[in-house]
């Protein structure tokens, strides 16, 4: 009996060794490939524009916004659609930044635009598709998606 019961453990101790032995494996080749590989590579930067500078000069005064007395600011952005600048308000609110509109959904027009500026020319979008929700684990680089 007691051999039996001996003989058990070896094999389990033997079965368990392999498999965690080639997750050993893995977790190094996929750890010596990510600190040889140019990071950039990695994060697609090669398929990017290189970011111009853009000037505004007919942005509107914060107090002259939508909605203003509902409003506490906490954090502020200044983005570009296209070539119009937009107002980032506590990473939730979207407001044009030269007439104060508040915008709650970007056009399939405007986000081309955002893509046309970010991605280099030779790509092509094949389509544009809405994110209607997601889940408390979607995140972009660290960042949770956010519905506007």
């Amino acid at each position: 009996m007691r051999y039996q019961t001996i003989n058990k453990f070896r094999k389990t101790h033997r079965f368990l060794g392999i498999f965690i032995g080639i997750q050993f494996l893995f977790w190094t080749l996929s750890g010596l490939y990510f600190s040889w590989t140019n990071l950039d590579e990695i994060h697609g930067d090669q398929y990017r524009k290189a970011p111009e500078k853009v000037v505004f000069k007919t942005l509107i005064a914060l107090d002259s916004l939508e909605n203003k007395a509902k409003l506490s600011i906490e954090s502020l952005e200044l983005k570009t659609i296209g070539k119009d600048p937009f107002y980032w308000i506590n990473d939730d609110d979207l407001y044009d930044a030269t007439t104060g509109n508040k915008l709650d959904l970007i056009s399939e027009k405007n986000a081309l635009e955002v893509i046309q500026h970010n991605i280099l020319d030779q790509y092509v979008v094949e389509k544009i598709e809405r994110i209607d929700s997601v889940s408390e684990h979607d995140e972009y680089r660290g960042s949770p998606l956010t519905s506007i």
